[in-house]
């Protein structure tokens, strides 16, 4: 079933479905199949009204909580978040930016900006080929850096090119026009995933159940590597990643309590690691540790290479080493980011700041650390699961 969606005036909504002939007599609509464009205010009654070839549906007054799922399928739940909570309303009041919205969705609650919800089938029909490596994290676990080496170990060590054209270029985040509104530049970023020539090196940030449908069902199975990360450091860094290009206005106590929450962009955290571990006994999965990664940068290149099936001489593994250490990739212009960085305006490049495992000590107060503890022995405990 396709549908559009048309608002015409303040006090109402109306909402077309259009259906091929002839016509389709339904019920009024229920709750839950309203869409999630309908964003505040509070809603009486919904009045549906056919005629020979369409059926509308009048939206008197609108509503503040309200649920959406997909008509077609009926089968993804998603919600805005709205001020009804002390974290909704520090997101709101904090967190938008240049959005205009947060949702949440699926049975996990997954929260991510409103514009998903557009791009939401175009991702679960996304068409996965046999030969794509995957990168997949939560935000701020290093994905990048083991993007950068994917990468090269897809396209021949092209060091000149990785130095030259911006990763982001070379490889988009799989969701990366979902999660922006006011992406800078007219690049479609989804079509250059689609059209990159093979293999493609792609990164993404959602959820297990959230990834193309091809992957979560085990249609296929392209190479997947998952990376981890100490949840403190990535919610550290995550810190400023917020505040330089996402529009957090907020503090750092008010946007760790966020993070704990899972209130932040793809949060939450435990449900979202939680979900890849449970794939660990896939043979197309790989775990890297970024504290291992840290404290073993060669081990690890060469570990990537061999699941990767690639074969590298001592030489290639000196290289790469090279061009994947902190201080050279701060200063290549394909993997900084410093366009970006310009544009925004920004002191700090959230996109490669300090790299320390640990960090964190630093600058959160005991009782935070503390708080991260418990929730880390409430989720790990028999998982088996750790960040080392």
């Amino acid at each position: 079933m396709n549908m559009s969606f048309v608002v015409p005036v303040k006090e109402s909504l109306k909402m077309e479905y259009q259906l091929p002939p002839p016509p389709i007599t339904t019920p009024n609509l229920v709750p839950h199949q309203v869409p999630v464009g309908v964003m505040q205010g509070t809603l009486n009654h919904i009045q549906t009204v056919q005629d020979d070839n369409n059926r509308w549906t009048q939206y008197h007054q609108l509503w503040r909580q309200h649920v959406y799922m997909n008509v077609s399928t009926m089968s993804v739940y998603m919600k805005v978040i709205g001020n009804d909570s002390k974290l909704g309303k520090i997101l709101n009041r904090d967190f938008l930016g240049e959005r205009s919205r947060y949702i949440e969705v699926g049975t996990e609650k997954i929260m991510l900006p409103g514009k998903f919800e557009e791009y939401y089938e175009r991702i679960k029909d996304f068409e996965v080929r046999d030969d794509d490596v995957y990168i997949l994290a939560f935000p701020k676990t290093g994905s990048r850096w083991v993007q950068e080496m994917v990468w090269l170990l897809l396209n021949n060590l092209d060091f000149k090119k990785a130095c030259e054209v911006s990763l982001d270029l070379r490889s988009p985040l799989l969701e990366l026009e979902a999660i922006f509104e006011n992406l800078v530049g007219d690049f479609h970023y989804f079509d250059a995933v689609v059209n990159l020539e093979s293999p493609r090196c792609i990164r993404s940030h959602l959820i297990w159940p959230l990834l193309p449908t091809a992957i979560s069902n085990g249609t296929k199975q392209p190479k997947i590597i998952v990376i981890l990360r100490d949840p403190e450091d990535i919610c550290t860094s995550y810190y400023y990643q917020a505040k330089g290009i996402e529009g957090y206005s907020g503090n750092w106590n008010d946007f760790c309590e966020l993070f704990l929450g899972g209130k932040v962009p793809f949060g939450p955290f435990w449900k979202h690691v939680l979900s890849f571990w449970e794939q660990r006994h896939r043979p197309n999965i790989m775990f890297v540790s970024y504290k291992k990664m840290k404290a073993d940068l060669i081990g690890n290149i060469r570990n990537v290479a061999s699941f990767l099936g690639k074969k590298l001489s001592e030489e290639d593994v000196i290289r790469m080493h090279e061009h994947l250490t902190f201080d050279n990739l701060k200063k290549s212009e394909g993997f900084n980011m410093e366009h970006l960085i310009k544009i925004k305006k920004v002191d700090v490049n959230p996109f490669i700041r300090t790299g320390v495992v640990g960090g964190h000590k630093n600058v959160m107060s005991p009782e935070v650390i503390e708080a991260f503890k418990q929730q880390r022995e409430h989720y790990l405990t028999g998982t088996d699961l750790t960040f080392d």
